[in-house]
């Protein structure tokens, strides 16, 4: 038999064309089932309040936003960076800077700042947010216009010093003597005492101190 009438007779077989039609159904599945897995349904949240949701096939987040024709401002930022993997459900923030006022210990700017939290703009001028610092604002709370955030730096220091405890003269009045005039019994001698003290600052100036520890060397 000729190769010719092996291919006519296997077309014409119908457990051959089956085949075909389930290897061909296979592959369809297959493709389907790749194409399916790169897609991933992403969010763009913007902090004026708008949101789209939709499917892409974008790896990051530039070609996201590149995909949407989302243009980014010179200050804005983005809560996955634009060279940040993409995943299935992601959601992509957005935003927009805002002027405030930074007191800064004893130093006062106005500036501008996309950060979203209080906490996230203190790490972006390189302060610790659980260092010893007071702030005027809850860490967590979102950064408004205008808003005023304002860092204290608190510092306890512990000082020891000797003080002097100043004598008493003991004196008594005498009846054989002149009106108005005393004679002294006994004279006294100056006392030293430790005196340890807690003391608090703030901006580097003293706003008070507590004796902790007294212990006295020389009685007066």
């Amino acid at each position: 038999m000729r190769l010719r009438d092996k291919v006519v007779e296997y077309s014409h077989n119908p457990r051959f064309v089956a085949l075909a039609i389930f290897m061909a159904f296979m592959l369809v599945q297959f493709v389907c089932g790749v194409v399916y897995a790169m897609s991933k349904q992403v969010s763009i949240v913007d902090d004026k309040g708008e949101e789209i949701s939709f499917i892409t096939y974008a790896s990051n987040t530039a070609e996201v936003l590149a995909e949407k024709n989302v243009i980014l401002g010179e200050l804005d930022e983005t809560s996955i960076p634009l060279d940040g993997k993409i995943k299935d459900g992601d959601i992509i923030y957005i935003y927009h800077p805002k002027v405030i006022t930074f007191e800064n210990g004893k130093d006062v700017a106005v500036m501008a700042t996309a950060k979203p939290t209080v906490r996230d703009f203190l790490v972006s001028q390189d302060i610790n947010p659980e260092g010893s610092i007071t702030v005027n604002v809850a860490l967590d709370e979102k950064v408004t216009e205008d808003m005023t955030i304002s860092v204290t730096y608190v510092e306890e220091k512990i000082v020891s010093a000797d003080e002097v405890i100043e004598h008493n003269t003991q004196k008594v009045a005498n009846s054989s003597m002149l009106s108005g005039t005393t004679n002294v019994v006994k004279e006294g001698s100056d006392g030293l005492v430790n005196r340890v003290y807690k003391e608090y600052y703030e901006n580097g100036e003293l706003v008070s101190r507590d004796v902790v520890e007294e212990t006295v060397k020389v009685s007066a």
